[in-house]
């Protein structure tokens, strides 16, 4: 569904990243992972045109850059590392997610106010609905951009670092859903993350950045079973399973 060809990014004579080559699979929840600096908000920003790239990005097999602003903003949508804090309400931010359907200023129809309210509603916000942005923790102003992101309704979600300054409660509740998004809505997720224990609760695949290269893409286990974890971030994996019969991994330093 999401393709990177032969993706180059440089920022004057500084090589962020060469040759990129990756596949998200559709109906997947993918983490995008690497140190710090090695290119993972600068490849999140190539989709939508914030970051300058050679190479080639298929978005559902067509040239991204070739698919209009207003189709695009119907098929991808992207939440961003740092968010403005904003006088709008919840009400009104998650009313822009509708942008792309009913145009800017344009009259909301009754469909539109139902995905607006109910966007809402999964992200616990309705007791906040009327409240500014800027009156809001910055856990509930992270749910109120993502309520905007599930009222545009796209097939294809990005979201960079999205559970940073949440606590652990917040982190889990949103990861949450994003599951239900992929597993029982059929989209597809690609999310940056820098707490490998976290992000490896919810994902599905991996997508690995190293030496300005793409170094892994595939499945969560088949990285875990790797020698990536201990190269890239020289740290060990250990696979446990729960009381409830669930397995997960952890992450820590052999020092």
């Amino acid at each position: 569904m999401l393709q990177f060809e032969n993706v180059c990014i440089q920022y004057g004579k500084t090589v962020v990243l060469s040759d990129l080559y990756a596949h998200i699979e559709k109906e997947k929840l993918t983490v995008l992972i690497g140190k710090n600096g090695s290119g993972k908000s600068s490849l999140l920003g190539c989709l939508i045109g914030q970051t300058n790239h050679t190479g080639r990005i298929l978005l559902q097999n067509k040239p991204l850059d070739a698919i209009k602003p207003r189709e695009r903003a119907k098929m991808l949508s992207f939440l961003p590392q740092t968010m403005p804090e904003s006088a709008l309400t919840v009400r009104q931010l998650t009313a822009l997610g509708r942008t792309p359907y009913s145009g800017l200023g344009g009259r909301l129809q009754d469909g539109d106010r139902k995905i607006i309210e109910h966007s809402i509603a999964r992200c616990d916000l309705l007791h906040l609905a009327d409240k500014p942005l800027n009156k809001l923790s910055g856990g509930e102003r992270k749910r109120a951009f993502l309520a905007m992101l599930l009222a545009q309704d796209t097939p294809f979600l990005v979201l960079d670092e999205p559970t940073a300054h949440l606590d652990t409660l917040q982190t889990a509740h949103f990861y949450a859903t994003l599951q239900t998004l992929v597993h029982e809505e059929k989209k597809t997720v690609l999310f940056a993350a820098h707490d490998l224990n976290s992000a490896f609760s919810a994902a599905d695949n991996v997508l690995c950045l190293h030496h300005k290269q793409a170094v892994f893409s595939g499945s969560k286990q088949k990285f875990i079973e790797s020698d990536l974890p201990k190269t890239v971030f020289g740290l060990h994996a250990q696979t446990v399973t729960d009381t409830d019969g669930k397995t997960r991994t952890f992450f820590y330093s052999p020092m």
